[in-house]
């Protein structure tokens, strides 16, 4: 039961921490067609792209694990353990 509650506080504080509408970067990790799993620089937990909304805007030859991309916490995946993210799309590395 401890761990558990050790568990949800983190994740609590995780929330609080990233906010919904802020911006975060991070690289592809995973790749399903129902969605991309995110590493996010300096979040523990693991950020959700829609794979097709995702692709709408980048080149599928630009979608594979490390690419770095940017984009806005949309809410969280309770259940998962998982930071939704909208609007994701490559990091420009010319800004």
């Amino acid at each position: 039961m401890s761990c558990n509650a050790d568990y949800m506080s983190e994740w609590e504080e995780a929330k609080a921490a990233n906010e919904v509408g802020n911006t975060v970067k991070g690289s592809i990790e995973v790749i399903f067609p129902q969605g991309i799993i995110i590493h996010l620089n300096g979040i523990q937990y693991p950020g959700l792209v829609d794979y097709w909304k995702f692709a709408q805007h980048a080149q599928t030859e630009n979608i594979y694990p490390s690419v770095q991309l940017i984009g806005t916490i949309a809410g969280y995946d309770e259940d998962n353990g998982w930071i939704k993210l909208e609007d994701a799309r490559l990091l420009d590395h010319s800004v």
